[in-house]
């Protein structure tokens, strides 16, 4: 095989790599509630001024300055369905390959290189390549970086205004474009390119004009300022807004194109004067700048990532290497590599349909709009992860308690801080005036003894709720795999109580079942009519998002059956 062959093949092998971060299906449960913004706004015909999603920020002011996107993504579903909505983010993670495929070829990359770069950007985009808006900041950043090699006289400052309305309109990103710009800016300066720095500044200064005009004016910003003040606390709770560390592999690849950028500014920085000048600083400064942020805050690493690769071929060209059979054989250990960590990140999400349905509680859903007459009065408390999608599903008698937008930051650290102790919980659910709560069914059990009549006793492992939720208080009307759903007693009708509250089938408690069945305790008509109910309640529902059954929905059945 000759070395244009080779080539090729080494080419295909990269370009295939970027596949899985094009197809992964969606995981994001923001989806829901960008959904239902979208929904609203294509039925009312307006901006959201104030919140009407929830019962906790009902009338407070609402910056949406996502509501473009927002549109984007009912107009796909309500064309597509969730396979539309799978779609658009496709054609997103395309759009910026592409952006940056052209970046590169400007920055120097022969057809290999580009091939390998963009393997690289889409290893780590595979963490990010969802469908949210940042994706239109990430594909707005790469078409800037596409322009880094063009004079700045040459652009024309009102396409710059224009653009980065549009772009404010999408997402609260426009702030690193801006940022770019500035530091590219700031850098021509520096280095005496006096004529180039103005150019560089008018286009900025162009820019930030543009993000300007937009509905909410500079509501962006404010978002911006606060979501940077809610950030050290929300980093406790939210994993994607935590500074980068070594938790995974990714973020070892991180600090490593770190490195990498930085050694080759202090080695150009050392450069006799002719090799200083051709260094591409801009470039750097602005790689550089973007993995500060994304080093405080590890979701903005996705304009690290599209940055490095753009700035990486330029390191390429400035360092007149040439390739060889070296650097091949590089090429071909990383794409192993990078299979491999494919291979073992892909094995988690489910493949078969176009969204996770582990993000979605659906049954949990269907059973609270079957019993919508209840429950719309109510004030139920969600975890943030599901409001969307609750809100969504529910519209429009549903009021969530959170739904994950930056107006809940603080009902998110309050719950988060309350589930440490049952005496919290319980205190955090009074304080909020809470009617029935949708948590988690977790794998979590807590020390508890059984005093038998003659003095005895037996220690059992039981099921967190029951400290947390004491059945003097609430009762359990729903259960699967995934939610539990309590209603407080007194909070609901008596008679609707008697015919849906679970007294003996409850989940993730087999031991003191198993016991109570042995001491004749649980009564075999109301456990035959509770396991026929639960069937019921569990039965897939018809929604296209759902969650996985599982065959342990019927253990009890097992055990009652085996007595």
């Amino acid at each position: 095989m000759n070395i244009k062959s080779r080539d090729g093949l080494l080419r295909a092998a990269a370009l295939l790599t970027i596949l899985p971060a094009a197809l992964l299906p969606l995981r994001n449960p923001d989806l829901f509630w960008h959904l239902h913004a979208g929904v609203w706004m294509a039925v009312h015909r307006t901006l959201p001024r104030v919140d009407s999603f929830s019962f906790t920020a009902a009338g407070k002011p609402w910056i949406d300055f996502e509501w473009l996107s927002q549109l984007l993504f009912a107009l796909a579903r309500s064309l597509g369905g969730p396979s539309g909505l799978w779609g658009l983010k496709v054609l997103l993670v395309a759009a910026v390959a592409a952006a940056l495929n052209r970046a590169l070829r400007r920055a120097g990359a022969d057809a290999t290189a580009r091939a390998l770069l963009l393997s690289l950007w889409a290893c780590g985009a595979i963490l990010y390549a969802d469908l949210r808006p940042d994706l239109f900041s990430v594909l707005g950043l790469a078409l800037l970086l596409g322009e880094a090699e063009r004079p700045a006289a040459a652009r024309p400052a009102a396409a710059y205004f224009a653009a980065f309305a549009l772009w404010a309109s999408l997402h609260a990103g426009f702030a690193f474009g801006l940022l770019a710009l500035a530091v590219r800016a700031l850098v021509l300066a520096a280095r005496g390119r006096r004529a180039p720095a103005r150019a560089a500044a008018t286009l900025a200064v162009c820019a930030a004009a543009g993000t300007l005009a937009t509905p909410y004016g500079t509501g962006p910003y404010r978002v911006l300022l606060a979501h940077g003040a809610a950030a050290g606390e929300l980093s406790r709770y939210i994993l994607e807004w935590r500074p980068i560390a070594l938790r995974h592999p990714l973020e070892a690849l991180f600090w490593l194109k770190l490195l990498i950028v930085a050694a080759a500014a202090a080695s150009a920085a050392r450069a006799a004067p002719e090799r200083r000048r051709e260094f591409p600083w801009e470039l750097a400064a602005v790689a550089l700048t973007l993995a500060a942020a994304a080093q405080r805050h590890g979701r903005l690493v996705s304009y690290f990532d599209a940055a490095f690769v753009v700035c990486a071929a330029a390191l390429w060209r400035w360092s007149r290497a040439r390739p060889r059979p070296l650097w091949r054989a590089a090429g071909w250990a990383w794409l192993a590599l990078d299979a491999a960590f494919l291979a073992w990140f892909c094995r988690g999400p489910a493949w078969t349909a176009p969204v996770d349905g582990s993000l979605v509680i659906a049954s949990a859903a269907r059973f609270l709009d079957a019993q919508k007459p209840v429950f719309a009065p109510l004030r139920i408390y969600n975890r943030w992860e599901w409001g969307g999608y609750l809100g969504w599903r529910l519209r429009p008698w549903y009021r969530v308690y959170d739904d994950g937008r930056y107006l809940f930051h603080e009902n998110l650290v309050a719950a988060e801080h309350a589930e440490t102790t049952p005496e919290l919980w319980q205190n955090f659910l009074d304080g909020e005036r809470l009617d029935a709560a949708v948590v988690r069914s977790l794998d979590a059990w807590r020390p508890s003894t059984k005093v038998y009549p003659d003095g005895s006793r037996r220690a059992f492992a039981r099921p967190w709720y029951i400290d947390y939720m004491p059945r003097g208080r609430w009762a359990l009307v729903y259960w699967d795999d995934r939610a539990l759903l309590f209603a407080r007693r007194g909070a609901v009708p008596a008679r609707w109580l008697a015919a849906h509250e679970y007294r003996w089938l409850k989940p993730k408690d087999e031991s003191a079942f198993r016991e109570g069945l042995r001491l004749g305790q649980i009564p075999a008509g109301p456990l035959a009519e509770e396991i026929a109910r639960h069937r019921r309640e569990t039965e897939p529902a018809a929604p296209l998002w759902r969650a996985k059954r599982k065959l342990s929905q019927y253990r009890y059945k097992q055990i009652t059956t085996s007595h």
